[in-house]
């Protein structure tokens, strides 16, 4: 098992789930959802979280807004950032928000837990 907090932040409770199911699968068992990006804020605040695998596009509170205030006033959170819209403008925005990596979706398993653990130093 491994001994970090990872909050998943995504509005399809689907995908939240299959992410879970992935971390789960690769010796994670320390999870936190959020379904948009106020709940996120909300568990950042209430709970240690050492990593944040984050939507983009979500009802309430876009994902670079929640990504800016993490890194603006929580930069030990790693960030990364998993989304169907990553053409390079986006890209670039949020690398130079200071996202610490990114994920494309539909993403290959192997490279997410690869993604989170290099993120973890595991």
């Amino acid at each position: 098992m491994k001994d970090y907090f990872v909050l998943i932040v995504d509005d399809d409770k689907a995908f939240r789930d299959l992410l879970r199911y992935e971390l789960e699968r690769g010796g994670y068992r320390k999870l936190y959802e959020a379904a948009d990006g106020e709940e996120a804020l909300d568990v950042v605040a209430g709970h240690h979280v050492d990593l944040m695998l984050l939507d983009l596009r979500m009802p309430r509170l876009e994902g670079e807004v929640v990504l800016q205030f993490i890194k603006d006033n929580y930069p030990k959170i790693r960030v990364i950032v998993l989304t169907g819209y990553m053409e390079g403008s986006v890209k670039r925005n949020v690398l130079r928000l200071g996202a610490d990596g990114y994920l494309e979706k539909p993403y290959d398993s192997a490279e997410l837990l690869a993604s989170v653990g290099g993120m973890l130093g595991n």
